[in-house]
This record gives structure tokens, sequence and C-alpha cells, in this order.
């Protein structure tokens, strides 16, 4: 419900126990989320040490630890990450998703928007044929975000547009207020929705 600061307690909790690689992995994605990219490399790494990232309870975040990896100086290893997940992205579309995500991420660190892009395309037209909104509004705002850096103003816009009215439809699934309006007023969403 992106409350990053449970979560980060929530995750802490088991350090130490046998699910510790399982938190590093969730630990680097709430860190990757709050933008601490120290912390998440060092969550990464560890969860890469134990193999998390390729376990489908963690895999769609794949492209958070390959960020990470990249942003903490390790670009060999975020693309081996990337490399051994591109089988499992052949055979289930939802792992297609997270393979083209961190596709994404690393044209984009590479240089290369516009492959960045086009990755970010297929990946949200199999999220909306998924119907994974959960994915879909992010995929969207990253879309925007990667349009708003090349200065594509109009498709940026546009992205943002798609990924705010995808968030709001999902936060009309929330029954509960107090959770739905703590979701709303996050800020990943918040930056969302106020440029969509």
């Amino acid at each position: 419900m992106l409350n990053l600061e449970e979560a980060r307690a929530a995750y802490e909790e088991p350090l130490g126990r046998q699910y510790e690689p399982w938190s590093s992995a969730r630990l680097c994605v709430v860190a990757a989320l709050s933008e601490n990219w120290e912390e998440a490399y060092a969550h990464a790494k560890r969860a890469n040490e134990a193999g998390v990232f390729a376990n489908q309870l963690v895999s769609m975040h794949l492209h958070h630890e390959v960020e990470a990896l990249l942003r903490g100086g390790d670009e060999r290893l975020a693309r081996e990450e990337v490399h051994r997940f591109a089988q499992r992205a052949k055979a289930n579309e939802r792992d297609r998703i997270a393979y083209l995500r961190s596709q994404a991420v690393l044209g984009e660190w590479e240089g290369d928007p516009e492959r960045a892009t086009v990755h970010l395309r297929e990946a949200e037209e199999l999220a909306e044929k998924l119907r994974l909104p959960g994915e879909l509004w992010r995929i969207r705002a990253a879309l925007g975000a990667l349009c708003e850096r090349r200065g594509e103003t109009s498709e940026a816009r546009a992205a943002f547009s798609r990924a705010a009215q995808t968030l709001r439809k999902l936060a009309e699934r929330i029954g509960d207020e107090e959770l739905r309006e703590g979701f709303l007023s996050a800020p990943q969403a918040r930056r969302v929705l106020e440029r969509g």
C-alpha cells in the first residue's frame, strides 16, 4: 500500500533468520522506492547472492534490483541477473514484464532511452493484457518519467495521465477508506496524480 516505513519494519523483523534473503529482496525494493540507492544496493547484493529475485514471489521487482546494482557500480552483475532471467521471460508473460522493465533500466543506463521506451511500452501492453493495474500504473509512470527526461512533454503528460487514471481505478478497489487515503497520499502515488 506504499507505506514504506511500515514495510521496512515488517521486512527487517526476520533479518538474521532463515528468511533473511527474502527480507533483503523486499528491503531492496523498499529502499529503491525510497530512492535510498546505497541501502538498495546492499540489500540487492545479499538477495542476488541467494538468488532470490529469480523466485516468482519477488521477480516482478527485478528492475529495482537491477537499478540498485547499476547505481552501486556493479554493472556486470546487473546484466548477468537480467540475462539469467531471460529464459523464464520467454515462458511466462508476467515474468516477461519484469524482464522488459529490467531491460528498460539497462537501456536508459546505457544511454539508449529509445530502447528503454520500447521495452516500457511492451511491458505496458502486457500489463494491460494481463489486467495487472498495480504494475500498469507504475509502468506508465516510469514511461512518463522517461519521456519527461527526454523532453517529450506531450508524451510524458499522456503517460502520466494514463498512470493516474489506472491508479485511481486501483484505489477504488480498496474498501478501507483509511488504507485508500494512505495509498493515494504516498509520495509515489502523489507524484503521479499531480502530473496526471
